[in-house]
């Protein structure tokens, strides 16, 4: 007879949101080229926001040229 292995699956103690996890994960690779004021609190905050806000209209603003070129 092959035995079983009963398999035993711990959560972690503070168990986190996939979003917290990932913005963790997005605040310590943006720690790494920061300036050392901006590495902690709230100024750091602000600049990711305005980081995302300018990448979205960087690339909206590709993506219509883009559409533009190929529809025509």
């Amino acid at each position: 007879m092959a035995r079983k292995k009963k398999l035993n699956f711990r959560q972690s103690s503070s168990p986190q949101n996939v979003f917290q996890e990932a913005w963790q994960n997005m605040m310590t690779d943006m720690d790494k080229f920061l300036p050392e004021k901006m590495r902690g609190g709230q100024g750091k905050k602000k600049f990711v926001l305005w980081l995302f806000l300018l990448e979205v209209l960087v690339m909206g603003g590709l993506g219509t040229l883009a559409y533009q070129w190929f529809t025509r």
